[in-house]
């Protein structure tokens, strides 16, 4: 067990992990889509209860609501320069876009025009500036994401007809179709160079074709349920995936492999987004809740919301550099004595309360951290190791709680289901009794008049 899941971590690769920066409340439904300003000032959410929400990052920690949607809003992003913010429902005041309900919306990178998708099977493109539509595209069923590539030459869309297509601008063609997914595709998005194309389906898979050979070049069995949304890093070496099984999950695409699971929502991990950066990221659920977390694992160094205090300088005397360098040379032996005893760790499982607690993970690294020179070296590792396999223990049990619950929830239903099938059996049989007197009446009947029905047959004839 402890080969699988093991807990213990080397104290060089803690601070690689991503980390909860803030938890953000306010709406009152699943949030259904987030999008980071370009400068980082604030972050934009739509959710079904008909608001978009604009939080500040920064302190004062302000949020901006906007009322103008009458149903739920499906989709919310920011423009390139970060001036206008793109909201869609059902219908719109200010661009009539569709006969139904509108799924997605996108700025292309110039912010000259955006794309929109919906449940009247149509891909559109219009111009942000006199708000006109420009050409269209079509599907067979419900489309549910279009994006353009980085370059604005091409559109690719996703919906409930399974298909990933990819149009040509230009042209105002079909160019590429992939008919990879077993199930409705709920996300289409390019990488940064737009040399790959993502798609994640309720198939519960994460595929990526490459869009210059026109093949698939990586699928993963994702999540345990639906696969609701997916973003690629800005560096293009990672992918974040939201499933319906509550989990967010960060796929390292160099090496090809999971590199992190993060708990959180009470719910379904219903979207993601990335900042510009990639130096923070943020989920949404069905829980009304809204995550950002630090991405630590890659940092450009261009983004930051920490609000550190001014540090007074002091010149150091030479007794307490004396002093420090003597402290460092101890925590410098601790540390390589404890890396030297913690194993490898293939993948990271973060866990967040999502109440803007401290990370369960971080209390562990405290507890390595810390030592007494009194206690032996060895009592310490044995005392960390049982202390991980504690925290393993009690973390399976609260999955198999939740697995246990989630299958009582579906013994329930199906029982229900059962009695209302019994109950429909029964009435079919009391009408099949009841008609019975009725079909032996109509029998004697037939037989008394079988002589006028022939003849009546044959008159016909004749």
């Amino acid at each position: 067990m402890n080969q699988l899941y093991n807990l213990n971590f080397k104290l060089n690769e803690m601070q690689d992990d991503p980390t909860l920066f803030t938890t953000l409340k306010g709406h009152k439904d699943t949030i259904t889509a987030l999008s980071f300003h370009p400068g980082l000032k604030s972050i934009a959410s739509s959710a079904n209860d008909g608001v978009v929400s604009v939080w500040q990052l920064k302190q004062p920690r302000k949020v901006y609501r906007f009322m103008g949607h009458k149903g739920q809003v499906s989709d919310v992003q920011f423009s390139p320069n970060g001036l206008l913010i793109a909201s869609f429902e059902g219908s719109s005041v200010s661009i009539k876009a569709h006969s139904a309900p509108v799924r997605s919306v996108q700025f292309s990178c110039d912010g000259q025009l955006l794309v929109s998708s919906s449940d009247d099977k149509s891909v559109k493109v219009w111009s942000v500036n006199d708000r006109k539509f420009q050409y269209g595209f079509q599907h067979t069923n419900w489309v549910r994401s279009a994006v353009f590539s980085q370059d604005v030459r091409l559109i690719a869309s996703g919906g409930d007809d399974r298909a990933v297509i990819i149009w040509d601008c230009d042209s105002k063609k079909e160019a590429q179709r992939y008919n990879e997914h077993i199930g409705v595709v709920y996300k289409v998005q390019f990488s940064p160079d737009s040399t790959i194309l993502g798609s994640c389906s309720h198939d519960k898979k994460l595929k990526l074709f490459d869009v210059r050979s026109k093949r698939v070049i990586q699928h993963y069995d994702a999540h345990a349920d639906s696969v609701l949304d997916l973003k690629f890093h800005p560096s293009g070496q990672f992918a974040m995936t939201s499933g319906a099984d509550s989990k967010v999950k960060v796929w390292d695409l160099r090496m090809g492999k999971l590199a992190y699971t993060l708990y959180g929502h009470n719910g379904q991990a219903t979207t993601c987004a990335f900042s510009n950066h990639g130096d923070y990221f943020a989920t949404g659920g069905s829980d009304s809740m809204i995550l950002v977390w630090n991405t630590n694992w890659v940092c450009s160094g261009q983004e930051s919301l920490d609000e550190k205090p001014k540090q007074v300088k002091s010149k150091p005397t030479q007794q307490s550099l004396t002093q420090g360098q003597q402290q460092s040379s101890q925590q410098k032996e601790n540390v390589q004595q404890t890396n030297s005893q913690l194993p490898k760790q293939k993948e990271t499982v973060l866990y967040s309360n999502a109440d803007n607690s401290l990370h369960k993970k971080s209390e562990f690294n405290q507890s390595v951290q810390l030592q007494k020179e009194d206690v032996p070296a060895e009592v310490i590792t044995q005392l960390d190791n049982i202390s991980g396999q504690l925290e393993l223990i009690t973390r399976t049990l609260q999955a198999l709680e939740q697995r246990v619950s989630n299958n009582e929830q579906q013994i329930c239903r199906l029982n229900l289901a059962l009695t209302r099938d019994f109950e429909r059996s029964e009435q079919i049989q009391n009408q099949i009794y009841d008609l019975r007197p009725l079909e032996e009446q109509v029998q004697d009947q037939d037989e008394e008049e079988n002589v006028n029905y022939i003849k009546f047959h044959r008159a016909a004839n004749n």
